[in-house]
């Protein structure tokens, strides 16, 4: 069960100035039980009290502060400080044994918006929470529902402590169409809650247990960029973007650090004029690169290409409309088994009718080639997992659609609408 509620008082200090005071509190509830039964000879159950846990929990936060804030056309400014004090409080009741713990944590805040003009602005936003240990983290009792995965709780875990900058850029000219936007948001964890595992050699046992390490740290950013090409009435936008991350990690008490990048760009065009016709036309590449400190033999790195193609093609009086696409995948750096080549084709034929073209009739045949299927490299810290999932594959779908709106050119989705589908 959880719950909250918040107070805040705010005083005008002079025009465009005002200081605000506040309050919180929140509180949540978790009652895990999970009970393991041996099965005797007879059929009969009985409750295996080493593999059985039951445990209640209780988080409560007390969060009390102030925020000053600038408010004009241009500029809205706010900084503030606030302390929270929190309490977590957990019973086993399988073991009987209680966790108590006590946390006390400064969160200073700041929030800057500025408009350089109406088409033009800049946000910062510098924020700090707490993310507390959970109570199976705390415990001190082994959890031995797994054998051959040892779960030991940690009662001197201490709460993550993250820092987090973001940043925004937008600009829109209002007389060429061209807009611009950029966002990065760095992160900063300091005693960041990670499991170090112990593997026995001979029994391949691992026993687990949640530590705090030093630091974590992770980056994100993205550009975009989009205009028109007027001698071929055409519209481009130009993406880019970068993810890092750098983390610690114990496997048989040796420190392994890892580095995470993960560059993409792209590129996508269609048609301004879509009277008749519209197109698009993209590309995506993206690369993923994955170092060790320790066996660096395992360091991961593979790319994945991306071509797109659509074709809409509209008659009798945009009544009805050919529609297809083509998704192309390419899979590089994966290993024999996971590079592949993967093409998505889908076609469709719709027709509208009633008031402003407010319903719509479709049949759609999706992966005409009946080639998709799910690939997927997971990589964290101390693991990389492949998946090759065999996907829903070839259908064909007639579908019935009412558009409150009314469908239009460009808008295949027409707002809100009711649907009716069948497989």
């Amino acid at each position: 069960m959880s719950y909250n509620a918040r107070l805040s008082f705010t005083e005008p200090l002079s025009r465009g100035k005002f200081l605000e005071l506040n309050y919180s509190y929140n509180h949540r509830g978790n009652n895990n039980n999970s009970e393991v039964y041996d099965v005797l000879p007879t059929g009969q159950l009985v409750l295996n009290q080493l593999q059985t846990n039951h445990i209640l929990s209780d988080f409560n936060f007390h969060n009390g502060g102030f925020n000053f804030r600038i408010a004009n056309p241009k500029l809205n400014f706010t900084t503030g400080l606030a302390v929270q004090y929190a309490t977590l409080e957990g019973d086993l009741r399988s073991r009987e044994q209680r966790v108590e713990q006590e946390f006390t944590n400064l969160l200073p805040s700041v929030r800057l918006r500025y408009n350089f003009s109406q088409m033009r602005s800049f946000n910062f936003d510098y924020s700090t929470d707490i993310n507390e240990p959970a109570v199976t983290q705390l415990q001190p009792a082994p959890d031995l529902s797994n054998p051959l995965s040892i779960y030991y709780g940690n009662p001197n875990l201490k709460p993550e402590y993250g820092h987090r900058f973001t940043m925004r850029y937008n600009h829109f000219n209002q007389f060429n169409f061209t807009n611009f936007f950029g966002f990065a948001n760095f992160t900063y964890t300091n005693n960041r809650i990670q499991t170090a595992q112990t593997i026995n050699e001979e029994t391949f046992i691992t026993e687990r247990t949640p530590i705090n390490v030093p630091d974590d740290y992770r980056f994100i950013s993205r550009l975009n960029y989009g205009g028109r090409l007027k001698s071929i009435k055409t519209r481009f936008s130009f993406n880019a973007g970068y993810n890092y991350n750098w983390g610690t990690t114990f496997v048989n008490a040796a420190r392994n650090f890892t580095k995470t990048q993960n560059p993409t760009v792209g590129v996508t065009l269609d048609n301004q004029k879509k009277e008749k016709w519209d197109w698009n036309l993209g590309y995506t590449l993206n690369y993923s690169n994955t170092a060790y400190s320790l066996n660096s033999e395992r360091n991961q790195d593979y790319f994945s290409y991306t071509y797109t193609v659509g074709v809409r093609k509209f008659f009798l009086k945009d009544k009805l409309n050919i529609e297809t696409d083509l998704d192309y995948s390419q899979f590089r750096g994966l290993g024999e088994e996971f590079d592949q080549d993967i093409p998505i084709w889908n076609a469709a034929i719709s027709m509208y009718f009633l008031k402003a073209n407010k319903g719509q009739l479709k049949f759609g045949a999706y992966d005409i080639l009946n080639q998709n299927q799910g690939i997927s490299r997971t990589v964290q810290l101390n693991y990389f997992q492949d998946q090759d999932v065999n996907s829903l594959a070839r259908y064909f779908m007639f579908s019935f659609i009412y558009s409150m709106k009314g469908f239009q050119k460009g808008n295949a989705n027409g707002g809100n609408r009711m649907n009716i589908q069948m497989r």
